[in-house]
């Protein structure tokens, strides 16, 4: 997509509103790639994905899922097979799940 659609479509904008909403720093980082689609069966699943999204809130409600910075670092260490997590660790996993 050129740069002055999305200029013109204020993509920007939209995009810094929507990681206002992001509940995670693994979702704030992955909406700081977000780009628009133009392939019809991309832009056809996540709109299918998005309708998801807002029938799930229309049902249950906000989801409550909430992370500080050392999430990531915490959920990382949960890949290595046989290592404890640390008491910071365990209480970061704690108050995230």
């Amino acid at each position: 997509m050129q740069p002055g659609t999305l200029r013109a479509l204020e993509f920007d904008r939209i995009a810094d509103a929507v990681r206002g909403y992001a509940a995670t720093p693994m979702g704030e980082l992955r909406l700081r790639t977000l780009r628009p689609a133009i392939d019809p069966a991309v832009v056809a699943s996540l709109l299918a994905e998005t309708t998801e999204s807002t029938t799930f809130l229309s049902r249950h409600g906000v989801f409550p899922l909430h992370a500080g910075e050392d999430v990531a670092e915490a959920l990382d260490g949960l890949a290595v097979e046989g290592r404890a997590l640390t008491p910071p660790q365990l209480l970061v996993l704690v108050t995230f799940l």
